[in-house]
């Protein structure tokens, strides 16, 4: 994980910024993401589930304290117990925690409109979301679903898509926001 997956000093790009905005304006209610590196809290958006965990964030498989990251880049070892410390995601072949799923699927029950940014929906927690709000919404319309994705999905079908590259995307958005 520290040699592969963690990319200290990235920071929040457009993309975070403009959804950090909208939400901000009360256009967006609630940001779901498979994501693990924490930038959209970063760049200031308030309702984020981070559906396959924080990266950012480290426990003791054993007693499951919290430790910091500087910590796990000491030693990966809990200085409670001495059980093994691990980033708090999902990884391959594990499930999403109870609370993440739990948040998703309410936010997406509650939602009027979704726009899916970035994801073929191929990975099939989100793909169950998104599946889940097709059946459930009252009056369903492809209008009801956006997914701005650069290559198709398989939900495309259900929904206005748009095959476009998401920084040029939030671009055009933030340029008509100013």
């Amino acid at each position: 994980y520290k040699d592969k997956m963690m990319k200290p000093g990235v920071k929040p790009n457009i993309i975070h910024e403009v959804l950090a905005k909208l939400e901000e304006r009360g256009l967006i209610n609630c940001i779901i993401t498979q994501n693990i590196d924490g930038l959209h809290s970063e760049a200031g958006s308030k309702n984020v589930v981070e559906l396959h965990g924080n990266g950012n964030k480290f426990y003791c498989v054993n007693c499951f304290t919290s430790h910091n990251v500087s910590h796990y880049l000491e030693s990966n070892k809990c200085k409670i117990c001495g059980g093994i410390v691990r980033p708090d995601i999902v990884l391959y072949n594990e499930c999403v925690k109870y609370d993440n799923g739990e948040d998703a699927f309410n936010a997406v029950y509650e939602a009027d409109k979704i726009i899916v940014l970035g994801s073929t929906l191929s990975v099939p927690t989100v793909a169950n979301l998104v599946r889940m709000f097709i059946n459930h919404k009252v009056d369903f319309s492809p209008d009801d679903l956006f997914i701005i994705n650069k290559g198709r999905t398989w939900f495309d079908g259900f929904a206005t898509t748009f095959d476009e590259d998401l920084e040029d995307v939030f671009k055009k958005i933030k340029s008509c926001g100013k």
